[in-house]
């Protein structure tokens, strides 16, 4: 039984054979790495080709490479579970309207801590204020958060 006898599009195809395609076949891992990926983030599994594509995309836009996409979503798979593209916005308009933090400094944080497109925004403001209240310098927030 082949795709379009189960009425599914390429980019609608979701499991272990895509995954096999994406991390292995196209990034070069091994089967461990999926393995591994697959015990950290059992959802994986359930996430269509075209939304784990397109957070690689998402992030290649931001000038994060293969290799680093590869290392910040196994490090922290719950960016394939949030609006990313949505988030990432919001954390840079944040950045900006507080403490004028342009965009390159916020993605040095996010390479350093890639936890921080999944921070509670609401939270993330009230660390900001916090920032701005006590004068902190760019590069002390740069420092701080990463």
């Amino acid at each position: 039984m082949g795709l379009k006898d189960l009425g599914l599009k390429d980019e609608d195809r979701y499991g272990i054979l895509v995954l096999d395609e994406i991390f292995c076949k196209k990034h070069g891992h091994e089967k461990e790495f999926l393995r591994a990926a697959i015990l950290r983030y059992p959802y994986l599994l359930s996430k269509p080709k075209s939304h784990i594509m397109g957070v690689f995309d998402l992030l290649a836009k931001h000038g994060i490479d293969e290799k680093e996409a590869l290392r910040v979503t196994y490090d922290i798979p719950k960016l394939f579970s949030i609006q990313l593209e949505k988030q990432m916005n919001e954390v840079f308009h944040l950045f900006k309207l507080y403490n004028g933090i342009e965009h390159d400094k916020v993605m040095t944080m996010f390479r350093n801590f890639p936890y921080l497109f999944c921070c509670d925004t609401i939270k993330m403001r009230q660390f900001l204020a916090h920032f701005k209240k006590y004068r902190l310098t760019e590069d002390q927030i740069v420092n701080l958060v990463s």
